[in-house]
């Protein structure tokens, strides 16, 4: 007789779920990164821009302004950027948090499999050593009556 683990199908959907969890995380991480990159690049642009305005010299009034007005905005893009990035980190943290739990929970559920399995397997084997002492205990009594 083989054991068949009557939560089998629960134990399948903590798995699907574990994993489900496992892509969100990891495509969360990978949104995150792309998103740091994206900052580091800005920040570059942003540093070159003001050293190439350091070695010009006789620029206009109105160069000056527009070069100015351009590193507000690229400051501004940095500030957002970097609010964006520290809400994805948390959103990051709380998906890793889903994820520790999804795999508590399908853990959860293969110890329960393999405590039912041990259970399972000791009762077969309990009755298998009654049917084998049975057995004995009928030759046994053949054997004295012949």
């Amino acid at each position: 007789m083989n054991f068949k683990f009557r939560l089998q199908r629960v134990l399948e959907i903590r798995e699907l779920i574990e994993k489900e969890k496992m892509r969100l995380l990891a495509l969360a991480q990978e949104k995150l990164h792309n998103k740091e990159t994206e900052l580091q690049s800005l920040k570059q642009q942003r540093s070159h821009f003001t050293g190439e305005m350091g070695k010009k010299s006789g620029l206009t009034a109105r160069e000056i302004a527009s070069s100015h007005n351009y590193l507000n905005m690229l400051g501004d893009e940095v500030e957002e950027m970097s609010q964006a990035i520290v809400d994805m980190r948390q959103a990051v943290e709380k998906k890793r948090a889903e994820l520790l739990k999804a795999s508590q929970e399908k853990k959860a559920m293969e110890k329960l499999k393999e405590k039912a399995g041990a259970v399972f397997f000791q009762a077969q084997a309990r009755a298998e050593q009654i049917f084998l002492d049975e057995i004995a205990l009928n030759r046994r009594k053949v054997g004295r009556w012949q």
